[in-house]
């Protein structure tokens, strides 16, 4: 069995709004109180606290590093779902996307019926909103290394993501975006990442985030019935 390390990049200091449900949130997952937040220190930039964040991760000696950002909801049973992905056995795999950007991994008749439809969507485009990234520790190094690299001549409203997603497709890896969305884009609370979208740039899983899905449960359709489907 994996075993996965999580990480919280944080804002400054603790008392930031929203953070409790935050918090209560991962608590009641299967995460429970395992995991580290980090705080940034008021001597490191935005940039520099993303990749000390990561490598904090990596510090911890596990086989994955996920790293969330502090203002998402979470999936009761995150980490179960996450190391029995089948995505992290492909070849492509570079990062995978637990939070899905607006329900993008499933089709909209499959969101607007309410179909859970574990299918991953693979991207061999940048992507932003990595509100919940799951990497191989043993990759951790060499995507910031090449994070780095991007941040000298890129500038961007989403440069963490973009620097990650960039650096990996250029590897010849992808991203995988699990389905359904494992985690929520808690929309109401302010970033305090460096973030400069506001209003309805800012992502939401578009009703694909189910808190109490298992990679284990029967897929139905919107009449309830079993589906036979191809899963990955």
């Amino acid at each position: 069995m994996r075993s996965v390390a999580v990480v919280v990049q944080a804002c400054p200091a603790p008392g930031r709004p929203g953070w409790e449900q935050v918090r209560a949130a991962i608590e009641a997952s299967d995460i429970g109180y395992n995991y580290r937040v980090c705080f940034q220190s008021p001597n490191r930039t935005i940039r520099e606290h993303f990749l000390d964040t990561l490598r904090s991760g990596a510090s911890l000696g596990r086989d994955l590093v996920l790293r969330l950002e502090d203002d998402v909801d979470v999936n009761q049973y995150i980490l179960e779902n996450l190391v029995n992905w089948p995505a992290l056995d492909d070849d492509r795999f570079g990062l995978g996307w637990a939070f899905d950007p607006g329900g993008s991994a499933q089709s909209g008749f499959d969101r607007k019926h309410r179909r859970v439809v574990p299918a991953t969507r693979w991207s061999r485009k940048p992507l932003a909103y990595a509100q919940g990234v799951l990497l191989y520790t043993r990759d951790v190094d060499w995507i910031c290394a090449g994070c780095e690299r991007w941040f000298q001549t890129h500038d961007s409203p989403c440069a963490q993501d973009m620097a990650m997603t960039a650096t990996v497709t250029e590897a010849g890896k992808s991203i995988a975006v699990h389905s359904p969305s494992l985690l929520e884009h808690l929309t109401a609370l302010p970033s305090t990442l460096g973030h400069n979208h506001v209003g309805n740039r800012v992502a939401h899983s578009n009703g694909t985030f189910l808190r109490t899905w298992r990679r284990s449960d029967p897929v139905l359709d919107r009449h309830g019935r079993p589906l036979t489907l191809r899963t990955g």
